[in-house]
């Protein structure tokens, strides 16, 4: 081989390798950020996640609060009755189911 095929075969070949490393680079770049775009919505996403979770769990702690406040207001309205029932009308119905369950009390 005559010594100019040869220099132009070597700088042939240097060309191709050089390509090949251009190549090589562009796709490890490509793929770090493929990474760093995906692990920027895995964060998102995880955030979005947390945040759902966050007003769920309000909503669950206002549902119980508003449960609790209504089953304490039920329950101060039947003890309010209670005490504004007229006695003349609870004597004589307690003193009925006294007799009709304790026979012994009986007149």
């Amino acid at each position: 081989m005559s010594p100019n095929v040869l220099e132009e075969t070597l700088r042939v070949e240097q060309e191709v390798q050089a390509r090949i490393a251009a190549e090589q680079k562009r796709a490890e770049l490509w793929r770090e950020e493929r990474k760093a775009a995906l692990a920027q919505k895995i964060a998102a996403e995880q955030h979005e996640l947390c945040a759902r979770e966050e007003e769920a769990e309000e909503r669950l702690r206002r549902d119980f609060a508003e449960k609790a406040k209504a089953h304490l207001r039920q329950a101060e309205e039947r003890a309010a009755f209670l005490e504004a029932a007229d006695d003349s009308i609870l004597k004589p119905l307690v003193r009925k189911a006294l007799l009709t369950t304790l026979p012994e009390h009986a007149p």
